[in-house]
């Protein structure tokens, strides 16, 4: 285990950010995430705006593996029907829906920094991997979705439907308050 509470030198700093790198690519997301959150408050990082922005693409990436390890975790050798699909993607107690979330933060912060400095291959390396592991996932979440609806007969009852948004849910609130 690498720590280095020395802050006379950027180079140690260097140090941990590819071992950091070395973590996330070998999936190892909960040590990743313990180093990240102690250096993004380091000297380094409160002086250094670009060092940083590498240490928030890498909290990206880590989000981006934990969240994706849940996802499949949930579904993994499950058949859910395109309702439970859809009530894990939107609902809070899954937030499926933070992945894309996570992926567009990812893609800004990585806007970012690619403007600024020059391609490093470690950094390069992370963001493929969360790249790879988002892609993966939303496929296969599609597939998912895919099937089924098909296994359904593409109904989905819990769900409401949007031509009865209006009728369902916004007449009733009309009808009991006036409007201007």
């Amino acid at each position: 285990q690498i720590r280095i509470e020395y802050q006379t030198s950027l180079s140690p700093e260097n140090h941990l950010l590819k071992h950091a790198c070395e973590l996330i690519l070998n999936s190892n997301f909960d040590e990743a995430a313990e180093l990240i959150s102690e250096r993004k408050n380091s000297f380094w990082s409160r002086t250094q705006e670009i060092l940083l922005l590498r240490w928030r693409i890498l909290e990206s990436v880590v989000n981006i593996g934990t969240k994706v390890s849940t996802i499949r975790d949930e579904l993994k050798d499950k058949q859910l029907t395109s309702a439970e699909l859809i009530h894990r993607y939107c609902n809070d107690d899954s937030a499926w829906y933070e992945l894309d979330k996570l992926q567009r933060e990812l893609e800004h912060r990585y806007d970012r920094y690619f403007t600024d400095v020059v391609q490093e291959s470690q950094i390069e390396q992370v963001i493929v991997r969360a790249r790879q592991l988002y892609t993966d996932t939303v496929g296969d979440l599609a597939v998912a979705f895919q099937n089924a609806c098909e296994t359904s007969g593409f109904e989905c009852d819990d769900i409401a439907k949007q031509r009865n948004i209006f009728a369902d849910l916004v007449k009733p609130i009309l009808a009991d308050n006036k409007i201007a």
